[in-house]
């Protein structure tokens, strides 16, 4: 089962219907139940793991309470990270960690990685945070599973940290924000039916003809790359947000118009949020932040370990020591430039970085970086498909926030029109869209 699934549509539809016409109490319990029931369905091993992995938060939430003291938590969180690691790279460290258990006549079954370890694991650690520092008594075991496994978050985020969470769960919760759910719902199948496709058609298709490319292609390339994780991330955040919206909950926003980014510093505050925000808090501020002298190695730590996270290559590591180097260069360097260039430049510096992100052996970054001192020709789709993506960059520089936006528009529409407008939308979806269902890149971290 898959959020664009016709079983889950059904589910959510009968879920919301019954959900706003309960109290809180009852409410919460069959938030609960849904929650372990969409867990089944994706995958009932997802639905095992999240429970044991609840058993244990419980257990660490317990103790932390109890003892509060910095080794205590530290020793907690540790285990929580030592837990995500175990599955995350084991892949990575398993033919040598089978070998030393074979000279002990000792077999191990594979593991296999859960979906949404990753963003369980964060929500869980703040929620041990919140425990000691707060000095609350932990929450029950029923409330600490429904929020761990909640549904709307589970799989790709964003990171909805326990205090938030708690606010919103222990209030009565009621369907509102229609034309906002509409507007996220519309936005979500358009991106991912849509214009994913068509960008997907060329970047393969820059990607295949690499070796031939001018420069201009080269940056083509990896343009589209850019433009290809956002539109599939914030699709997935458009879908989960007007989910969480239909039974009352308010998620974290996790973009905000990152390709107006004027520098590093800016583009990280504006793309997945949750995440930058929980690498600022409980990484880069605890290893001392700009309040120490060692400013630029807590930077280069903290964005290793985020590139670490995505990946377990040394792409991946790269990737985040690269955008660290970004944000040590403008931090060190005072430019002035104009507002537009300086957001096209570091458009340009973010795609090109990406080259990390996707390729998995440093071998073909290398390759990507070198074609750029072969001095091919530029023909007709390069110079095409550049000035398209420059015509929209123009479009998306000058418009403000595309979701108000598009709300804003459906509010003013009559009931009638609105009707059709979204018929119309449906339409054209369900004519161009590709088969299958899709997957999010972002479930497989």
């Amino acid at each position: 089962m898959s959020f664009f699934s016709i079983e889950f549509l059904i589910l959510i539809f009968i879920f919301f219907i019954l959900f706003n016409k309960l109290d809180i109490k009852k409410q919460n319990l069959l938030l609960l139940g849904f929650n372990a029931l969409v867990l089944y369905l994706f995958n009932p091993y997802c639905l095992l793991v999240v429970f044991v992995f609840s058993i244990f938060i419980h257990f660490l939430a317990l103790s932390v309470y109890v003892r509060n003291t910095k080794n205590i938590t530290f020793l907690a969180l540790a285990l929580i990270v030592l837990n995500l690691c175990v599955f995350k790279y084991y892949s990575s460290i398993k033919d040598s960690f089978d070998y030393v258990l074979s000279l002990l006549n000792i077999q191990i079954a594979d593991l296999i990685f859960p979906l949404g370890l990753s963003f369980y694991t964060f929500n869980a650690i703040t929620y041990i945070v919140w425990v000691y520092k707060e000095k609350r008594e932990p929450v029950s075991f029923a409330f600490l599973f429904t929020y761990l496994s909640f549904f709307a978050t589970f799989v790709s985020g964003p990171i909805f940290r326990f205090a938030n969470f708690k606010k919103q769960f222990l209030r009565l919760k009621r369907f509102k924000h229609k034309d906002l759910i509409i507007a996220n719902l519309l936005l979500a199948l358009s991106k991912v039916f849509l214009i994913l496709p068509f960008v997907d058609k060329y970047f393969y298709a820059f990607l295949d003809e690499l070796n031939t490319l001018s420069f201009l292609g080269l940056l083509n390339c990896f343009y589209l790359y850019s433009l290809k994780l956002y539109l599939d991330f914030s699709a997935y955040v458009n879908l989960v947000s007007a989910f969480a919206f239909m039974i009352g909950f308010k998620l974290p926003r996790n973009f905000n118009n990152p390709f107006k980014a004027r520098n590093i510093q800016d583009f990280w505050k504006r793309w997945h949020i949750s995440l930058s925000n929980f690498i600022r808090d409980y990484i880069y501020i605890p290893l001392g932040g700009n309040r120490v002298n060692r400013t630029s190695l807590n930077i280069i730590i903290a964005f290793v370990i985020s590139g670490i996270w995505h990946g377990n290559t040394y792409n991946f590591a790269l990737w985040g020591l690269a955008h660290a180097l970004g944000l040590i260069f403008i931090s060190l360097f005072s430019y002035k430039f104009n507002k537009f260039l300086a957001s096209f430049i570091t458009f340009t510096y973010i795609s090109i970085v990406w080259s990390f992100f996707y390729f998995a052996d440093f071998s073909q970054v290398k390759e990507y970086f070198l074609s750029f001192l072969v001095f091919n020709s530029i023909n007709n789709k390069e110079l095409l498909v550049f000035l398209t993506i420059f015509v929209l960059f123009i479009v998306n520089f000058y418009s403000k926030n595309h979701l108000a936006i598009f709300t804003n528009f459906l509010r003013r529409l009559n009931i009638f029109i609105k009707i059709i407008f979204i018929n119309l939308v449906l339409l054209v979806v369900f004519m161009y869209m590709p088969s299958g269902i899709p997957n999010f890149i972002y479930a497989g971290f």
